[in-house]
């Protein structure tokens, strides 16, 4: 959109060609993007959940270690 909007009001016809490339550029690799992220969600297996990388119970511990270090 910002280079879109510059392309509008510069004098040089070359600067406005070479922003109005940027515009474009920057809205088919948000779209690739876009389409990666989809894909991705919709192979993943439903099953299949982020592991934790501490335990609760780990969690807990390094929590309670945090607090003694800052009652020092």
């Amino acid at each position: 959109m910002h280079a879109t909007h510059l392309s509008r009001h510069t004098n040089s016809e070359k600067m406005q060609a070479i922003l109005q490339w940027v515009g474009v550029g920057s809205v088919i690799l948000m779209g690739a993007g876009a389409a990666v992220h989809l894909f991705r969600d919709l192979t993943k297996p439903h099953h299949e959940c982020k592991p934790e990388p501490f335990s609760r119970h780990k969690y807990r511990e390094l929590r309670d270690q945090m607090g003694e270090d800052r009652g020092r």
